[in-house]
């Protein structure tokens, strides 16, 4: 029949998708949890700052890897050698498989639109508790919180949660600065990673070559030549990007997903059929 072979075709060439697509998660992920120091060396020579603590984020990630590669591997092996062999068994277990994983992916959606307005609610109200608390200036780079806000205003030329003013409520940073070309000090009113800078790239791992670079080296007391805008709307705008890339590889996982549903109920359905007309032949 056309159908079983339409079907057939379909599943065969998806899941030697997903088996490559898994075997490279899979290798990578191994790879990187064997030969971590190597990729540590890498990873901390390309940065030069030894304080960002980035092993445990790398390993995480390796751990996800290996167990998402290994999932694909598998369910893609059912559907595939399901297949070829046509093997009810194995098509009816791909089905159940890709089944689930569509209604969790759909589940996450649909979670996803309905807490979208809390969820900005809650960052917005925690950042804001967070850095008034804890933010103690971009001087200090072992302190993650404060060097990730800072790194942020940097690279999305921003000033705060809201606005630059949000540093006249933030409690715990140092609000010390000393002007390079007199030597003069005074009391900064926002940190220097808010003030234009000719080496934005520079930060965190060169701090003095971003400083020397500011248009106006008194700017944290001034706030003259500095970005105004604040930085959640940034920020937000920047994930809204990626949100969009990464909906639109979902929903083209989905659709493929769907088809690969489809294709191993019409071929196991199909199947028993197909063996009861080559009997009655004889």
């Amino acid at each position: 029949m056309c159908s079983d072979k339409v079907a057939k075709f379909l599943l065969i060439v998806l899941n030697i998708i997903f088996l490559v697509f898994g075997a490279i998660c899979l290798g990578i992920g191994i790879w990187v949890k064997v030969d971590q120091s190597s990729l540590m060396y890498i990873t901390r020579a390309a940065t030069n700052n030894k304080s960002i603590n980035i092993p445990s984020l790398i390993e995480s990630a390796a751990y996800l890897l290996i167990g998402g590669g290994a999932i694909i591997f598998v369910i893609a092996f059912f559907g595939f050698f399901g297949a070829i062999k046509k093997i009810k068994c194995f098509l009816f277990l791909y089905a159940i498989f890709i089944l689930v994983i569509l209604c969790l992916e759909v589940s996450a959606a649909i979670l996803a639109i309905v807490f979208k307005s809390t969820f900005d609610m809650y960052a917005k109200k925690y950042l804001t508790k967070a850095l008034t608390d804890q933010y103690v200036g971009p001087y200090i780079a072992t302190d993650s919180l404060s060097l990730a806000f800072d790194y942020a205003q940097v690279k999305f030329k921003c000033c705060g949660i809201h606005n630059s003013s949000d540093y006249s409520t933030f409690s715990t940073w140092n609000t010390t600065w000393t002007q390079s070309s007199t030597g003069t000090q005074g009391t900064a009113i926002i940190p220097f990673t808010c003030c234009i800078s000719s080496s934005p790239d520079s930060y965190p791992t060169e701090m003095n070559t971003f400083i020397n670079g500011m248009a106006d080296d008194n700017c944290p007391v001034s706030q003259a030549s500095a970005y105004t805008d604040g930085c959640y709307d940034a920020l937000w705008t920047f994930f809204k990007t990626y949100l969009y890339v990464t909906l639109g590889i979902g929903i083209t996982v989905a659709v493929l997903e769907f088809i690969g549903l489809v294709s191993a109920f019409v071929l196991a359905c199909t199947t028993d059929k197909n063996k009861v007309e080559d009997m009655r032949k004889y």
